[in-house]
């Protein structure tokens, strides 16, 4: 079934478990293992780790930013315009579309394998028409005014390449596409001989707007996982992986003052910042992925 009309029970919410909040976090655990190995172990004790552009030095002010940065997404990601609360609205509705689904399953795909079927019609009723354009092109049609025209705008797009106008060559390949579509009448002409959309019942329509508003939610949520990120990083001064190895860092530092174990992995200046600021790096972790 193509991906328009299919849909399975808890589809939206298995589609949505890929966006919950520190799910992007955890996806650079992977990317960054190595990076994030040499930061913060195996380092020889007095020998300070190598900070880079994303390994960033641990300072107060960064402490600060980044608890900061973290403190306000997590009250966007809870407040009526963050990712969260889209949550119950798509759990009802994906609730609702399963339990449809689950009874009309064999209407919906007899809609659908109908409603492709109208669709190679189509396509093919078009794709005879272009052909039949094409054996039509003979000497005597240069003289069409249409022909003249992408005579005219096939010159102008090649003068505008010459001179790297990109911009140019763009707008005349979309003039030149769009003077290539079917007439009203050749279209008109293959719906009549394809025949009328199929027309779902009234309960597979229901389902078909429960899933469009379904997607709706879900393009909704991804913007406000945008905004999230982008607020964080604007506060923080830090992007996604750089936020990510900084908090890893932080983890290991207590998970070493926990074990009492030597502090290799950081320098003396971040030791002593850490050191100062004890309750704002307990803080810091707490808000971490």
């Amino acid at each position: 079934m193509r991906p328009s009309l299919r849909s399975i029970p808890l589809a939206a919410s298995l589609t949505l478990a890929l966006l919950l909040p520190g799910h992007a976090e955890a996806q650079l655990g992977g990317l960054l293992k190595k990076k994030l190995n040499q930061a913060t172990a195996g380092a020889p004790v007095g020998e300070p780790v190598k900070f880079d552009n994303v390994v960033l030095e641990i300072t107060a002010d960064r402490i600060n930013k980044l608890t900061a940065a973290k403190r306000a997404s997590k009250q966007f990601a809870e407040g009526p315009n963050g990712p969260q609360a889209y949550d119950a609205k798509v759990q009802s509705l994906d609730a609702r579309q399963a339990a449809i689904y689950s009874k009309e399953v064999n209407h919906i795909n007899n809609l659908e394998a109908k409603r492709q079927e109208r669709e190679r019609c189509l396509d093919s009723a078009f794709s005879a028409l272009k052909d039949k354009a094409q054996r039509n092109m003979t000497p005597q049609s240069m003289n069409d005014p249409q022909m003249q025209k992408m005579m005219q705008l096939s010159q102008q797009m090649a003068m505008a390449q010459a001179r790297g106008d990109t911009a140019t060559v763009n707008k005349i390949i979309a003039q030149l596409e769009k003077m290539k579509e079917p007439t009203k009448a050749d279209t008109l002409a293959a719906w009549k001989a394809c025949g009328p959309v199929p027309a779902p019942t009234p309960i597979i329509q229901q389902w078909l707007d429960l899933k469009a508003q379904l997607d709706t939610l879900g393009m909704q949520r991804a913007a406000a996982e945008d905004s999230l990120r982008a607020m964080e990083q604007r506060i923080s001064g830090m992007d996604a992986r750089q936020s990510a190895v900084f908090c890893e860092r932080i983890k290991a530092y207590i998970a070493q003052l926990k074990t009492k174990q030597k502090q290799g992995a950081f320098t003396d200046d971040e030791i002593k910042t850490m050191t100062n600021l004890a309750q704002a790096i307990k803080d810091l972790e707490a808000l971490c992925p």
